[in-house]
């Protein structure tokens, strides 16, 4: 928690790891001792956020509901789990748009084989366009993010219905 406030709240090469131990309350070396360098916590933060993202979209999602349905109970949990999580919604905007994620054959792993199975179903049933599925995740996802950033750069949250007509375009746009 305290790497996750200070990398939000800064970027990642203004996060020392004697600042992330003082926060903690534990000394640099215990930080050490679980994780072998600043990218490698900052790699295990990513996951855990991805782990948790995950759970949330997925929560109360019917598998035998409409594709459809399903789609628009994802986006809205994605949009909910972001809203509710301020830091973990700034870090991952980070860490997606930083050096970690690119050129050093280590790619973030940014959905889970849960989500994207939900889009390998529905490029199955034929419901969905034959993209690849994390081509497909990540249009999902990009457009939610763009949400939720101007929500927080305008201090203005969407309605309800405004974020149901955002999911039912988000189909539109997945859809075949």
């Amino acid at each position: 928690h305290a790497a996750l406030k200070i990398i939000a709240v800064g970027v990642f090469h203004n996060s020392p790891m004697s600042e992330l131990a003082g926060r903690s309350g534990v000394v640099v070396g215990t930080i050490y001792h679980h994780f072998d360098s600043k990218e490698t916590l900052i790699r295990a933060l990513y996951a855990s956020c991805v782990e948790r993202i995950s759970a949330a979209v997925l929560l109360n999602t019917e598998s035998k509901a409409s594709p459809s349905k399903r789609f628009a109970a994802m986006w809205l949990n994605l949009h909910s789990w972001y809203s509710k999580n301020p830091m973990e919604y700034s870090f991952m905007r980070q860490f997606e748009s930083s050096p970690f994620t690119s050129g050093n054959g280590k790619g973030a792993d940014v959905f889970s084989p849960a989500v994207l199975d939900v889009f390998k179903e529905g490029i199955k049933s034929g419901k969905l366009r034959k993209l690849k599925p994390v081509a497909l995740a990540g249009l999902f996802a990009g457009m939610e993010l763009s949400v939720v950033a101007m929500e927080t750069r305008d201090g203005k949250k969407m309605t309800s219905r405004e974020l149901e007509e955002l999911a039912a375009m988000g189909w539109a746009a997945l859809k075949k």
